[in-house]
């Protein structure tokens, strides 16, 4: 526990009211249990001043906000903070739990593409060297009793969250963790990472994204590069990458080129590395800058010679929800695939036309009041590489899945013959009707998800789950 006045103190803050001891630390109102500290939060369609009453009648004993609030009534504190409150929340989690980033290195990895399968590899490669990890990425945890499916909507959940991890793993004996960093967390605005020290970090590739939050594309490269200030070893990235251009220094920075790939099957490839020839159970190009870039993070990270940890590429698997192959009874190949950018998607299309020599056949949608500049690169991207492309719903939210598509569309020209059709399983349905024997169906976007969001509601929906059904009903 800890006393308001030690809160206060580590906030610069001002206590007003009884030193009462705090036993949690939440920002929703309805997480707060008798002696919660509620931090009152801004938001973007409610303020968190709004539910102090209800913060208070769930327990909570102190307020933490910018501004003073009326009537707390006996044997409440609050505390008043200046500056970013988001940033006092993480600092006060950090106290609350006594450092935990201090009791594990701590490995970050952050990017747009590839951020989850390079923390996945890199989490795979530390277990295959007998290393006590942990993990925390969009789809994935393990605080050390086992990998588990995230719990959490977000890709870095808050602070509470991502400490309360960290504490976890410790306790069950981790040595290591393995922490997916996104953009929004490590942003001064949300600084959910404010105080995790960090090992050694990675930068997987980054194109534009969540321009709806940032604001513009130097904004989101200052969002990513402020991992490397947080990292006090050495950070890998490949050469070219644009984050290096908004680093103060470079003095950490190891620039990566990728290795030298030898052959290439559908089952996987082999590449070259001073001299010698390693095997990785993926083909595509970015699978390869991933895995290497995981591995370089674990060598560095684990104290290991870097030909020790490429031996284990071998054994690697795909998160879930990134590059499933499902083979269908018709003989057609269908692929379930978390990509949600032109970057990505124009990657997964060209390594798959390496290995394959039947037509492509898409379908996919883009996540409603979100980055709306890349919705006509989506579909230029389609377009070229596609027979036939089936737009559906992906997240659509307030905005409605057929507005999106209609953006969508407008960026597909050529042959490509496209369909809207709005019920995702619907659409899945019709994309697997329209494939021959030797084609690739790509079921793009949602990945490991397991709802879709129209704003005010979420419903339950499970692509892979509903992708086996039809193919098992195509046996029969």
């Amino acid at each position: 526990m800890l006393s308001a006045r030690q809160l206060a103190s580590g906030l610069h803050g001002q206590l007003c009211g009884p030193d009462v001891q705090v036993t949690r630390i939440d920002y929703d109102s309805r997480l707060c249990q008798e002696g919660s500290a509620y931090f009152a939060f801004p938001g973007i369609h409610h303020d968190g001043d709004d539910f102090i009453q209800d913060a208070l009648d769930h327990g909570a004993r102190l307020v933490v906000s910018r501004n003073e609030p009326c009537g707390l009534g006996g044997g409440v504190a609050h505390i008043k903070v200046g500056g970013n409150i988001r940033s006092a929340y993480a600092k006060a989690v950090d106290l609350f739990f006594k450092h935990p980033s201090s009791r594990l290195e701590v490995i970050g990895v952050t990017g747009t593409d590839g951020k989850s399968s390079t923390c996945f590899y890199a989490y795979s490669l530390l277990k295959a060297l007998g290393v006590k990890v942990g993990l925390l990425t969009t789809t994935s945890v393990d605080t050390g009793q086992g990998v588990a499916p995230s719990p959490w909507a977000n890709t870095t959940p808050e602070a509470w969250d991502v400490e309360g991890s960290l504490v976890a793993a410790a306790e069950a004996g981790c040595t290591h963790f393995v922490l997916e960093c996104s953009s929004h967390a490590l942003s001064n605005v949300y600084d959910r990472l404010a105080c995790i020290d960090f090992h050694s970090s990675a930068i997987t590739r980054v194109s534009s994204e969540h321009l709806e939050f940032h604001g513009s594309l130097d904004a989101y490269l200052d969002a990513k590069a402020r991992l490397y200030e947080k990292t006090r070893g050495l950070v890998f990235c490949y050469e070219g990458n644009s984050v290096m251009d908004h680093l103060t220094d470079r003095s950490r920075l190891v620039a990566l080129t990728r290795p030298q790939v030898v052959s290439r099957s559908l089952s996987g490839l082999r590449f070259r590395l001073r001299g010698r020839d390693y095997s990785l159970p993926f083909f595509q190009d970015y699978a390869l800058e991933n895995a290497f870039e995981a591995a370089c993070l674990v060598a560095q990270a684990a104290g290991k010679e870097l030909d020790e940890v490429l031996s284990h590429l071998g054994g690697l698997t795909n998160p879930p929800g990134r590059c499933e192959m499902l083979t269908s009874p018709r003989g057609f190949l269908a692929v379930i695939d978390f990509a949600h950018t032109p970057d990505a998607m124009d990657r997964l299309f060209s390594s798959f036309r390496q290995v394959t020599q039947g037509g492509f056949i898409a379908l996919f949608g883009a996540s409603g009041e979100r980055d709306r500049s890349k919705r006509r690169a989506m579909g230029e991207v389609a377009g070229h590489w596609c027979r036939q492309i089936v737009l559906s719903e992906d997240d659509p939210r307030a905005e409605g899945a057929e507005s999106i598509a209609r953006e969508i569309a407008k960026g597909i020209t050529g042959r490509a013959q496209c369909r809207f059709i709005e019920r995702r399983e619907e659409a899945v349905a019709y994309a697997l009707s329209l494939a021959r024997e030797g084609d690739v169906v790509f079921l793009l976007g949602m990945g490991h998800e397991r709802t879709l969001d129209y704003g005010d509601h979420k419903r339950a929906y499970d692509e892979g789950q509903v992708v086996r059904k039809i193919l098992e009903e195509m046996e029969k």
